[in-house]
């Protein structure tokens, strides 16, 4: 780390700028290859068995790679000025993705070497309210792990992005994955969390991480070894996230009895239950290890795991309130495993704010691509990622804003909860009243 922060500012923001890069490539790469795969797959084709093709180590090169790809692709079509309008959209589309990975990597490099002058150059996530002479005597111990954990934050929700724009689909490849990086990262850097600035009364300012019971102090209740009910709140939260995973079925036309009996056979016969009841297990093993550990690590873990259930648990509820009240998917399953993610990463106090900032950035694009082209269905997992690194940025305002609103323990859930249903009122008269004007306009 001394090593590191000992080269000059430009040459640490180049080399940043280079590993966005990168991560760009491998980004576009995954895009490209679930793309294949789910084109695969609705054509039937099947690959005749062969010799595997040679590799390509300079596609893998940063920006050189992409630059080479998109002036040398022999499937560019040639400019002949009799093409129809069909083809000429083909034609559009098939450019946009040749030259999209360069792009990609462009903008990546930009977003790593962005994030890491504002968080690390800048103290962009304690300016306001702690002064820059002040921010500057913790830098070197303060930002370097946060900037990891959202840097790491950041290339899954890149894939994640792209494979949504592409697919309308968010594979679980990428969100289990980012999520249980995620954990790894909280325990092993306690203090990556977001951090927050607490005044003491001789006018100095400590900077701390925030933790699950922030901005009030750390319950004595859900300390490590010997607090049970702190393993239990973690293991149910583990528990939660990986029952979501489960491939099931659930129809209650039948009623109860019938519905749990399927979705008990739909789970049953799906390989990747075992899968999945393998991760609980080691997971809740890791999490018992780390709770008889205790300290600061087993702090951040928790505070990970409430993010986990809290960030999931939200867009879960909205999933399961729109299919009630407009019989079918408000929003994908993608979704809730994506802001699940997130909130191993920021804790579920960012969570919530990155849930509330979200839709601000999807209401332009949905009412133009509703005007437009009458779809209502747009990918919604890429606005859950800027409204994530709009928290990011914007971490100190926001937290100094709602604190206070996050101290009083009960008016939060009792106000999401209102929201909750006064959003199922709603969907419900909206329903009512576009099948009702449908109807009259068929007859």
């Amino acid at each position: 780390m001394n090593a590191w922060m000992a080269l000059p500012s430009p040459v640490r923001l180049s080399l940043v700028a280079l590993a966005g890069a990168w991560v760009g490539t491998l980004a576009s790469r995954w895009s490209a290859r679930l793309r294949e795969e789910e084109q695969a797959q609705r054509s039937s084709l099947r690959l005749a068995p062969g010799r595997m093709p040679s590799v390509d180590w300079l596609a893998w090169l940063p920006l050189l790679g992409a630059w080479r790809n998109a002036t040398a692709d022999p499937r560019r079509p040639p400019r002949e000025a009799n093409r129809g309008a069909v083809q000429g959209g083909r034609r559009t589309r098939r450019l946009a993705r040749t030259w999209r990975p360069l792009v990609v990597e462009l903008t990546t490099a930009g977003l790593f070497a962005g994030l890491y002058g504002w968080e690390t150059l800048r103290f962009g996530l304690v300016i306001p309210p702690l002064t820059e002479h002040g921010a500057a005597a913790l830098a070197p111990t303060l930002f370097q792990a946060p900037l990891i954990l959202h840097l790491v934050l950041l290339a899954f929700m890149l894939a994640a992005s792209l494979i949504d724009l592409d697919e309308k689909i968010i594979p679980d490849e990428i969100t289990v994955t980012g999520t249980l990086v995620g954990l790894g990262l909280m325990y092993l850097l306690p203090s990556a969390a977001l951090p927050s600035v607490d005044w003491l009364r001789s006018g100095a300012a400590v900077v701390g991480p925030v933790h699950v019971a922030s901005p009030g102090a750390w319950p004595a209740a859900w300390e490590g070894w010997p607090e049970l009910g702190s393993l239990l709140l973690g293991v149910s939260c583990f528990g939660l996230w990986c029952f979501a995973l489960l491939p099931r079925n659930w129809r209650a036309r039948r009623g109860w009895r019938i519905a749990l009996a399927l979705c008990w056979n739909s789970i049953r016969r799906e390989r990747f239950s075992a899968a999945v009841a393998a991760m609980f297990v080691l997971g809740a093993s890791a999490i018992g290890f780390a709770w008889m550990a205790g300290g600061e690590r087993w702090q951040s873990l928790l505070s990970a795991l409430v993010g986990l259930a809290v960030g999931g648990g939200i867009v879960w509820c909205v999933r399961i309130i729109g299919q009630v009240a407009l019989g079918r998917e408000a929003m994908g399953f993608g979704d809730v495993t994506l802001l699940a993610m997130i909130g191993v990463y920021l804790g579920w106090q960012a969570v919530l704010m990155v849930f509330f900032v979200a839709p601000f950035f999807g209401l332009a694009l949905g009412i133009f691509q509703a005007l437009s082209a009458r779809d209502w269905e747009i990918p919604y997992g890429p606005f859950l990622c800027l409204g994530a690194l709009a928290v990011i940025v914007r971490w100190p305002v926001l937290w100094e804003g709602t604190r206070d609103i996050f101290a009083v323990g009960w008016l939060l859930p009792t106000t999401l909860a209102l929201m909750l249903v006064l959003m199922a009122v709603l969907l419900a008269t909206w329903a009512g009243v576009k099948r009702r004007w449908l109807g009259g306009s068929v007859s």
